[in-house]
């Protein structure tokens, strides 16, 4: 072991000491491919007829299409397939929508060279206020009561609030149609003719541009975005009358290649054979990865000269002919051609000087060079095997350490202390029980071990009733005598583990109780067989959430006394003629008054 020395890279800086074009990405878990996003088809979306002129998507899904022949605005549910009309503005030529929290914008040519700008209620499309604004626009909403303003004439981006105070955000815009904006207020420009959407942050700093997939015959006319991951386009058909919205799903594309050049390792040795190198790596079908050296007793370039072909996803491979003081590697890292996978590289070893089995065989092995090379990497291959293996030995002590231990080896390591745990337990508590092995073995069959036991599964402290608790209970009353022995059973050598409830939410006023299953009934019940005195009969009850006079019911511990409280289903319901409404305030004549809803215009 000790005739070996290695070098070996596994850390980020370790990593960056190296050289690498712009396709490596180095992070905590090695090296990889660069990752970029990309927009790729999913469905074409057609609702009931309608010819959208322009649309937005709330979050919960639904998109808000504004009808060029109807100048109204159609509500559609992409998931159930649900639509319906919203509003009865008398619009004129509508041209663009954008919604936020409360408000719906839309934009209408009201005459040549006259728009107006409408905000009317989402809750119930009624109008809030409207006004005149100087220029053709496409609008976006980026929160807090904010638009983008896209200038189709002079090709620029503004944020403005209702004031109309113009802020500019982007400019030098070309063959600019229509924007959006995501809930994180990035900006989104559609470009039909170049079939690009390029996308900035509310900076105004461009940060990427998006092909649009290819749709035979379609002209995009307008764009929504619901958040970064979805991107919804509507498009006209050239060739006749038919119309959709295209959706777009984000997803995560690897570079096709990259290269990474190591720094250069110094043996200190004139002349040093280096031996061969282990590659910690994954490599998904369809990616590989390809290696190639130069060593020299010269301290070699980047540009190499490198020795030999290149080897070919290597894990643990032979340095042959690699001679000299200095060595340098070059790696290439290719992914699939669809960019949906990339070569992972975890840690790099280098192996020097050239030690290996033959110099245990007698010296006539030795003799022939050309022998000997041949015979040399044939009895590498063993020692590849063994080295593992003696490197296991060698490091045996963190076997003896539950943390440090591999997962296959903590059940091997719990039978050495005759510790009985279930399949189902987490490998961590698995862990955490051969650390408190030691404590609890001292104080085994008492209730205190079985009390942190059974709160270390279940994650709340029981409570133990033995019999002496019960010595208080009046022998002469029968009738108390007969509860006590239906709850907690007769005998002197009885005992009850009463496991209460474990709440989702504490704190709230209404609680709920999680859940225990008939698997994790049968685990605390063999905990309770496994550490209770031999003489002892040890039962389980698991308290349910509810008052039940008679049954184990215990105040502030599974039972809680309230107030009366208005809970649906469960102490109140609604008439049948009841309705439920947001109390978000729409355009209001008066307090609360609604039209079409509790109040008539005429």
């Amino acid at each position: 072991m000790n005739e070996n020395n290695f070098f070996i890279i596994n850390t980020v800086p370790l990593w960056a000491e190296g050289v690498q074009d712009g396709n490596i990405l180095i992070g905590d878990e090695g090296i990889t491919l660069n990752k970029s996003s990309d927009y790729t088809y999913e469905d074409t979306i057609i609702p009931p007829s309608v010819e959208p002129v322009s649309l937005d998507r709330d979050a919960c899904g639904v998109l808000y299409i504004l009808d060029r022949n109807k100048k109204n605005v159609l509500l559609f549910d992409i998931k159930n397939k649900y639509s319906r009309w919203m509003t009865h503005i008398p619009f004129e030529n509508p041209v663009s929508i954008a919604i936020d929290e409360f408000d719906l914008y839309i934009v209408d040519a009201v005459g040549t060279g006259e728009w107006k700008l409408y905000c009317a209620a989402r809750v119930n499309g009624q109008m809030r206020r409207e006004m005149e604004i100087p220029l053709e626009v496409r609008i976006a909403s980026c929160g807090d009561g904010l638009l983008y303003v896209l200038d189709v004439n002079n090709q620029k981006v503004f944020k403005t609030g209702w004031q109309w105070d113009l802020q500019e955000v982007v400019t030098d815009l070309e063959g600019a149609a229509d924007i959006a904006s995501d809930r994180d207020a990035n900006i989104y420009i559609l470009q039909p003719e170049k079939r690009d959407i390029l996308m900035f942050a509310k900076d105004g700093n461009f940060k990427q541009s998006l092909s649009i997939p290819f749709e035979p015959g379609a002209k995009f006319l307008n764009l929504a975005v619901e958040s970064s991951d979805h991107i919804f386009l509507g498009f006209a058909k050239e060739s006749s009358t038919g119309w959709g919205i295209l959706q777009l799903t984000k997803r995560l594309k690897y570079a096709i290649s990259g290269t990474y050049t190591g720094k250069v390792f110094d043996s200190t040795q004139t002349g040093c054979r280096w031996s061969k190198l282990i590659l910690d790596a994954d490599i998904p079908a369809n990616t590989r990865v390809t290696l190639s050296y130069a060593a020299s007793d010269d301290e070699p370039g980047p540009a190499g000269p490198y020795a030999r072909a290149p080897i070919v996803n290597p894990t643990d491979a032979l340095l042959r002919d690699a001679v000299g003081r200095y060595i340098r590697f070059k790696i290439e890292l290719y992914g699939d051609e669809n960019g949906w996978a990339a070569p992972l590289i975890r840690s790099l070893k280098i192996f020097f000087p050239m030690v290996t089995y033959l110099r245990y065989l007698p010296e006539i092995y030795q003799e022939n060079e050309e022998s000997s090379e041949f015979l040399e990497r044939f009895l590498l291959l063993f020692e590849t095997f063994l080295a593992q293996k003696e490197g296991q030995a060698f490091q045996f002590t963190q076997y003896m350490d539950p943390g440090a231990a591999p997962n296959e080896f903590i059940h091997w390591l719990s039978s050495w202390l005759a510790i009985a745990y279930d399949e189902n337990w987490p490998m961590d508590k698995k862990r955490q029980l051969i650390r408190w092995a030691p404590e609890l073995y001292k104080k085994r069959g008492t209730p205190w071990t079985l009390s942190r036991l059974m709160e270390f599964f279940s994650g709340i402290k029981p409570v133990i009733i033995e019999p002496f608790h019960l010595k208080c209970i009046d022998k002469n009353n029968e009738e108390y005598k007969e509860l006590v022995g239906k709850l907690y059973g007769s005998g002197s050598y009885r005992f009850t583990v009463l496991v209460p409830p474990n709440w989702e939410d504490p704190g709230a006023p209404v609680k709920k109780a999680k859940q225990v299953t008939e698997a994790e009934r049968g685990v605390m019940q063999r905990i309770i067989d496994t550490e209770k005195p031999a003489h002892t009969v040890g039962c389980l009850q698991v308290l349910e959430p509810w008052f039940n006079l008679d049954r184990h019911t215990y105040l502030e511990i599974n039972t809680v006394l309230t107030k009366p409280q208005f809970i649906l289903e469960k102490t109140s319901v609604l008439a049948r003629d009841t309705a439920i409404y947001e109390k978000e305030p729409g355009g209001r004549v008066g307090e609360k008054s609604r039209a079409d809803i509790d109040s008539i215009l005429t």
